[in-house]
């Protein structure tokens, strides 16, 4: 997954990624009035799809949905409603029948106690995410929409790490899970989440609470780690097995390649490796 600004999403970024780590597969983002053309032809001659991408003040219509890129990037919330709201959930069905696949990034926090020593991005973005994560689950769109598939960056923000909380309130508080049918940490396998946690122990942790199958490569392109695939490899305690599923399994079943994108991705693993 790479950052969804438009000086990232070009096919030229798409190019040089596929250079650099030619075993990965993700998805590369578009602005609107970006050159989804220029992405289009990368993302065929690569396994980086384009990704559309939609700003906190936009409210897409059902039929502005791209076909043809095959994925889009949402915020975790439009105008202060975060997006598991029902007022959004046309938006949601729409998704759903096209079977697009989502990430979900947000655009930034407006509180501006997060402006001092960069909170904005090293709290505030995980903070975005947990609060997006809950919408989610608490109102009930993951058992309404249960085929949606849903890419959350920073690996989900702290909610993952912090859900026995969620869970005892349930018993606590009952009226809490008025709009679910289950423990609110057994949804977090619902969804997927990048690696862009810049921690092998958080990283590992992540796996042991969601399990490899659930995460894919997060780059954070071009201004996260410089190594994003070496990250994952160098990452104590995961099998190669776990690895591999990470880097190039997961991304090929979520976007739908198929098996001809599974061999081509061991291909081109193996030519990397050596």
């Amino acid at each position: 997954m790479s950052s969804p600004t438009r000086n990232a999403a070009t096919a030229a970024a798409a190019r040089s990624l596929g250079r650099r780590a030619p075993g990965v597969v993700g998805l590369v983002q578009a602005s609107r009035g970006d050159a989804t053309e220029d992405l289009l032809e990368a993302g065929e001659h690569s396994r980086r799809p384009g990704l559309q991408c939609w700003g906190v003040g936009d409210e897409p219509e059902p039929s502005e949905f791209p076909l043809r890129l095959g994925a889009v990037n949402m915020p975790a919330n439009v105008r202060g409603t975060y997006v598991g709201h029902p007022s959004l959930w046309p938006v949601w069905e729409a998704i759903a029948e096209r079977g697009l696949v989502v990430f979900l990034y947000p655009h930034g926090v407006t509180d501006p106690w997060y402006l001092d020593y960069g909170l904005w991005n090293s709290v505030g973005q995980t903070v975005e995410e947990a609060r997006a994560l809950s919408s989610m689950i608490y109102e009930g769109l993951l058992d309404h929409l249960p085929t949606l598939k849903i890419v959350v960056s920073h690996g989900g923000g702290y909610l993952p790490h912090y859900c026995g909380r969620l869970d005892r309130n349930v018993h606590n508080m009952p009226d809490s899970a008025r709009n679910i049918t289950r423990r609110p940490s057994e949804y977090l396998r619902d969804l997927y989440y990048d690696t862009c946690v810049y921690d092998p122990e958080v990283l590992r942790a992540l796996v042991g609470r969601v399990g490899a199958d659930r995460l894919v490569l997060g780059s954070d392109y071009p201004m996260g780690d410089p190594d994003p695939v070496g990250f994952i490899e160098r990452c104590p305690g995961l099998t190669p097995e776990q690895v591999t599923t990470i880097k190039s399994s997961t991304g090929v079943r979520l976007l739908g390649l198929g098996t001809e994108g599974t061999e081509r991705v061991s291909r081109c693993s193996g030519r990397q490796a050596s």
